[in-house]
């Protein structure tokens, strides 16, 4: 038999080195002690590394999205990307009062949908949608309706084969 004495410690006692125990900040500011930087010259640094970020994901990716264009042009005849206005909004203003101001914006996307195709079957189902029109929604959805496919066309002919993989996997 092994007689052991056990004591407890008090975390803040230095049993062994009689230095303050090692945690993962106090060795992250003794390993890369950084200068303090004024707040303009930490808005220059984060602007910079977040160019560079940027463009690093930009190589990173670049060969997928080469891919993703050359399968897009093989499927349908038009152009690789889609181009859209879209409307969002921002706070304005300084201080204790800031103000909600309507902008839009430009995105660019992969083209999921046959080029100059009607809309038409997307406006009855948006306008079937609005008025709450169950029937026709689930007409114009194919039989369909649920709540995966409630707010979305299911069988819409517009979307090419490459572009229900891309929206399959949220890659456009």
């Amino acid at each position: 038999m092994i007689n052991l004495n056990v004591w407890k410690a008090n975390h803040k006692d230095n049993y062994t080195t009689g230095k303050p125990q090692a945690t993962a900040s106090r060795i992250w500011t003794q390993a890369l002690p950084l200068p303090q930087l004024s707040f303009r010259a930490y808005l220059v640094l984060k602007r910079w590394m977040d160019i560079l970020g940027a463009l690093t994901l930009i190589v990173l990716t670049l060969p997928v999205m080469l891919l993703i264009a050359i399968a897009i042009k093989l499927d349908s005849p038009g152009p690789v990307i889609f181009r859209q206005e879209r409307v969002g909004a921002s706070v304005r203003g300084k201080g204790g009062k800031k103000n909600w101001e309507v902008t839009s914006f430009t995105i660019f996307k992969f083209r999921t949908m046959k080029h100059n195709v009607s809309s038409e079957s997307h406006k009855q189902f948006m306008a079937a949608l609005i008025k709450g029109d169950e029937d026709t929604l689930a007409q114009l959805n194919g039989g369909k309706l649920d709540e995966k496919n409630k707010y979305k066309m299911v069988n819409d002919d517009r979307i090419t084969r490459v572009g229900k993989l891309l929206r399959k996997t949220s890659l456009d």
